[in-house]
């Protein structure tokens, strides 16, 4: 399995067109074999799994979500889902939530970053999914996920793209703003769930797999509370929203904000606890997230 690699030049120029172009979508790094998973007529079911999230930096949680497996349906009628048989780091530049900050990643640092996680991804994943980074400019989630749709149809055909599942990761943050009323025009959010959610070509097809957020009582209690929501619990009773894991597995306390607190109090022995070599090696190289950057 060979991977593509693009200079920094090659990046920013990518990163230049995603930024001027609404609607976009563009793969910055693949491997050689990550779209002929996608269009392999053997495979019974073609799923990516989506890792969304802004990257800065990526940690050692990123990485277990990235290289997870899909969370089984509660439901006693469900039966066992299948593996991943694809794996996409995505990033939106122009994110309509964050507000970056003057020491935060730029988006080329972020990029290079995102291909250091690929890297640890591919080492850590023995079923051996291919990986890919892409771009894509997107005012919100639901249009975030129509266009990886048309670009699966563009790419694979009409009936190999509409049958793609697109299973995204997402943190719980993320998820909580997808139901949120204030990211949506007055009384619209109903109607953009449904294109989110409803199979092709009716909507997207999009799936939401949300990792926990801290490890302590209160945390599953307030994810129960989200989960109940009427806007929500619809969607995870038919399977498409979910949550990974029963928030014991050692990475619910991680979090990018941990990391750049830690590397502004020079507390490098935690960051090393934080993310991988790798990544610690290039925060520090590239002096990132200090005070005075």
């Amino acid at each position: 399995m060979r991977t593509s690699v693009m200079s920094r030049r090659s990046f920013q120029s990518i990163i230049n067109h995603i930024n001027s172009t609404p609607s976009s979508f563009s793969l910055i790094q693949a491997d050689d074999d990550w779209l002929l998973s996608l269009n392999d007529s053997r495979e019974k079911e073609v799923h990516i799994a989506i890792l969304d999230s802004s990257f800065n930096p990526p940690t050692k949680a990123h990485l277990a979500l990235a290289s997870s497996s899909p969370p089984q349906l509660s439901s006693s009628k469900a039966l066992k889902q299948p593996s991943y048989t694809a794996r996409l780091l995505l990033f939106t530049p122009k994110n309509a939530a964050k507000t970056p900050l003057a020491s935060d990643a730029t988006l080329l640092q972020r990029l290079e970053m995102m291909s250091l996680l690929a890297s640890s991804l591919r080492s850590s994943n023995s079923r051996c999914e291919p990986v890919a980074i892409g771009l894509v400019h997107a005012p919100n989630f639901v249009n975030k996920a129509q266009i990886l749709r048309e670009y699966l149809i563009d790419t694979l055909g009409k009936q190999k793209g509409e049958g793609v599942k697109m299973s995204f990761l997402v943190g719980m943050d993320t998820l909580e703003r997808i139901f949120d009323e204030k990211y949506y025009p007055s009384g619209e959010m109903n109607n953009q769930l449904n294109n989110l959610f409803e199979t092709p070509p009716t909507g997207a097809g999009a799936r939401l797999v949300s990792a926990r957020r801290g490890s302590i009582e209160e945390n599953r209690r307030l994810e129960n509370d989200l989960m109940a929501r009427p806007s929500i619990a619809k969607w995870v009773e038919k399977g498409d929203v979910s949550v990974l894991g029963n928030g014991g597995e050692g990475w619910e306390d991680i979090s990018s904000t941990l990391v750049r607190q830690a590397v502004r109090q020079e507390d490098w022995k935690m960051v090393e606890e934080l993310v991988s070599e790798e990544v610690g090696e290039y925060i520090r190289r590239e002096r990132l997230y200090a005070v005075s950057k």
